[in-house]
């Protein structure tokens, strides 16, 4: 085991004092609404510096820390509406930025694909790709730095290189119709020389350990996938039917011969294998029983599995065999911090230092220093120091019966402070490849004390448990989805989480939708309702809103919802508002493009038709969800506001 974790007692005194970053609120609401104190703890590859992003006056920007004695190294903080998005240690000295952009109209910042270099002193910075790249004369082979209207995304930061990364460059496009360029770029001067061009457009490239463009996963326009392999500069398509189907490319293989990827394959549940390119043979090296595998855990330099994440309630870890260096440390890691979740952000080229972020369902994280030298694991700093003092509430797994007997999984969270009959069904987004999970939310401790129990429900359609329950969920957005979380809600009653009369159903995008469709279909059930960003018009999705936009757009839109007027019109709030009891508060976004405007603008008139009660909350800046952490603090206030009226 480790030497005692211990703390750098003077580790953050120079951040707080410069930048009084820890909020002087005690206001838990205040506190849950804030963006994250530090966040994306990353080491340099030689063990000397420490990258963190730290909010200062309210955008994210990047501080540079001198592991020895932990002194302030540098910072980069942009100027005006332009921030700190994700960002890559290039070698010892130097990392490149994503940068993001807010507007006084839009809260949310957005990545318009501009990449920027600098030292980790703060010196030497420049803008190395996109739009605002400085024009310069052409070189014979290697282009000059040239201004892009194009996403740059960063494919591979080249261990074997100091200078150049690989990126690929994407035309701006709503549909993402282009194929990407690949290219080598300078990190000191911008130059860039395009190595390859993807084999098809929405493709995700992955290279071998060496750097080397190795594979393509193709998203296409039917919304299924394709599978290519780079060889002799050509690409080369593997059979479909040689892959199953939700296919995630996790990393090229240790012989240079095939890909680790997880999918589903002629089996019900998806499963970690090797896939060799040439002769498409299969390997299964994991799958579990009930849940998909969540994450993969990959050595520094052969970028092989040696671990697994499964979240069957909780996170549980499963060590693989082949790599005893790494999956024995992370094993220790693992048991070294109990009851919680373990990632590992980035560590030294000779795996000497590890930095690793653990969070549990009371805990919203903290960044610890692991030396193997030293045998010691070091408390760096929590991700929200401003929560330290509060008592969260615990999350446990839960699992019922739906009306047809499928099983069903969630979570439920306790009021914090009393025992509590009151209760909020919180219903996830997506609705489909997405689940909730075990850790910190803030919107369901934001809720727990408040002085409500919270139902979590993973209901069919969710990611997670199988193709089979993803696609159990095809077309019944308004039918057997809606009857997983009543029959969640009926269970929490009977297990004396709940009394009928006490209960409120709240959710943002599909969980926006579900809260208005529930409360129509058992209109006894639910006291009151919360939607956010909510779609309410089924119909209206196939041509509004940016999803029919994209290449694939209509495909998905066509196979999860159906293709019927009629049963969209079934399935849709807007028509089901006359059989509805509970007060409704309604909050949207001006910006919204995912759930337009139009669609909460579809269910206020319908609820105005039939003088419905309801409370409607609208923000200027902010599009599918809320970003501005003062936004955020009086969402929060005044829902805390209307299910205390409408529960107690």
């Amino acid at each position: 085991m480790f030497n005692q974790c211990v703390k750098f007692i003077v580790a953050l005194v120079w951040l707080f004092s410069s930048f009084s970053l820890i909020a002087a609120s005690t206001d838990i609401t205040a506190l849950l609404a804030k963006h994250d104190t530090y966040s994306n703890v990353k080491i340099a590859p030689d063990g000397k510096h420490l990258a963190v992003v730290v909010r200062l006056e309210n955008k994210r920007a990047l501080l540079f820390i001198q592991l020895d004695g932990f002194k302030p190294a540098g910072q980069i903080k942009f100027p005006g509406d332009i921030e700190v998005g994700d960002y890559h240690w290039v070698n010892n000295e130097r990392v490149v930025i994503s940068l993001a952009e807010a507007s006084p109209w839009d809260a949310e910042p957005k990545f318009y694909g501009e990449l920027y270099a600098v030292n980790y002193t703060g010196k030497k910075g420049e803008m190395i790709f996109g739009f605002r790249v400085d024009e310069s004369s052409n070189f014979s082979r290697i282009r000059a730095k040239e201004a892009k209207r194009a996403w740059g995304e960063v494919i591979d930061t080249l261990q074997h290189d100091d200078d150049n990364i690989l990126i690929s460059s994407t035309q701006w496009t709503v549909r993402g119709e282009h194929h990407s360029e690949l290219l080598l770029l300078n990190t000191y001067t911008g130059r860039s020389k395009k190595i390859a061009v993807s084999p098809a457009p929405n493709s995700q490239i992955l290279t071998n350990s060496q750097g080397e463009i190795r594979a393509a996963v193709v998203l296409t326009e039917d919304y299924s996938s394709e599978l290519y392999y780079y060889e002799q500069k050509k690409w080369h398509q593997i059979p479909s039917d040689k892959f199953g189907e939700r296919l995630t490319a996790i990393a090229v293989n240790n012989s240079d011969d095939g890909l680790i990827i997880l999918d589903q394959f002629n089996a019900k549940q998806q499963g970690l294998s090797e896939l060799k390119f040439t002769d498409a043979s299969r390997r299964l090296i994991y799958r579990d029983p009930v849940v998909e595998v969540s994450s993969v855990a990959l050595t520094q330099k052969e970028r092989q599995a040696y671990a697994l994440r499964v979240d069957d309630g909780k996170p549980a870890y499963l060590i693989l065999e082949g790599q005893q260096k790494e999956a024995q440390i992370f094993k220790e890691l693992v048991a070294a911090l109990p009851g919680s979740a373990v990632h590992i952000t980035s560590r030294t080229d000779d795996d000497n230092i590890w930095v690793v972020f653990s969070y549990s369902d009371d805990h919203a994280g903290t960044y610890y220093l692991y030396r193997k030298d030293k045998n010691s694991l070091v408390e760096l700093m929590q991700r929200k120091p401003e929560l330290s003092q509060i008592q969260f509430a615990k999350t446990e797994p839960v699992q019922f019966s739906a009306s047809d007997q499928t099983k069903v999984h969630g979570y439920i969270t306790r009021a914090a402070k009393a025992d509590s009959k009151s209760m909020v069904v919180l219903v996830h987004g997506g609705p489909h490849g997405i689940r909730d999970y075990w850790g910190f939310d803030n919107e369901v401790q934001l809720l727990s004390q408040a002085g409500f129990n919270v139902l979590q429900v993973n209901y069919r359609g969710s990611g997670g448990y199988g193709a089979d329950f993803l696609k159990a969920g095809y077309r019944q957005w308004g039918g057997a989805v809606q009857q997983d979380i009543i029959a969640g809600t009926r269970w929490a009653i009977s297990q004396g989480y709940a009394e009928q009369g006490k209960i409120c159903i709240m959710g943002t995008s599909f969980g926006g939708y579900s809260a208005v469709q529930s409360a129509a279909i058992e209109p006894d059930l639910f006291s009151c309702a919360v939607a956010v960003s909510g779609v309410y018009e089924l119909n209206l999705m196939k041509t509004d809103g940016d999803v029919p936009l994209r290449s694939f757009g209509i495909s998905y839109l066509d196979e999860v919802l159906g293709t019927d007027p009629e049963e969209l019109k079934l399935f849709s709030p807007v028509h089901r508002v006359a059989t509805l009891k509970a007060p409704l508060l309604l909050a949207h976004g001006k910006k919204d493009k995912r759930a337009p405007m139009s669609q909460a603008e579809a269910l206020r008139e319908a609820l105005d038709k039939h003088n419905k009660t309801y409370k409607w909350l609208e923000f200027d800046n902010e599009r599918h969800g809320f970003y501005d952490p003062e936004n955020r603090q009086h969402y929060f206030e005044q829902v805390t506001q209307f299910i205390r009226q409408h529960t107690h």
